[in-house]
């Protein structure tokens, strides 16, 4: 690969959004930990969200990064398999997680009070494990196409 001035501007862009995708996301399962504050269901969903993130950021934009700068694939047939497998697993389940986010979002803007105060991080997590099953489907079907 020739080394121009818009090739390593575009590197410098590409480790900027890795680096800020995997510590903010870093940082959003952190503070969800650490801080009793913010440890509520409906951040719970943005922490289960944020994991996916997380992964998308640190494998599959890393390895495509380095990919479109050398202009080659230079990871061998099994990376290249669990590349492709994480990407569509996690795209997947970082989809579902939206959908549960704004549905959260909804339910509070409409119930107000009354559904904040029935939430628990239980119910939570079994809305989260369930659009990862679902998502898990939704995989099975794709890899069939």
């Amino acid at each position: 690969m020739d080394w121009t001035i818009g090739n390593i501007v575009f590197a410098i862009f590409l480790f900027m959004l890795i680096a800020i995708t995997v510590i903010g996301n870093s940082l959003t399962v952190i503070a969800w930990f650490v801080n009793e504050k913010v440890r509520s269901p409906s951040n719970f969903f943005l922490v289960s969200f944020a994991i996916p993130d997380m992964v998308i950021g640190g494998i599959s934009v890393s390895l495509s990064a380095v990919q479109l700068l050398t202009q080659r694939w230079s990871f061998g047939l099994t990376t290249c398999k669990f590349y492709i497998i994480v990407s569509i697993i996690m795209s997947f389940v970082s989809s579902g997680h939206l959908v549960l986010i704004a549905w959260d979002r909804y339910k509070i803007l409409t119930y107000g009070v009354t559904y904040i105060q029935h939430q628990s991080v239980k119910t939570a997590c079994m809305s989260s494990s369930y659009s990862c099953v679902s998502n898990r489907t939704l995989l099975r079907l794709s890899l069939h196409l």
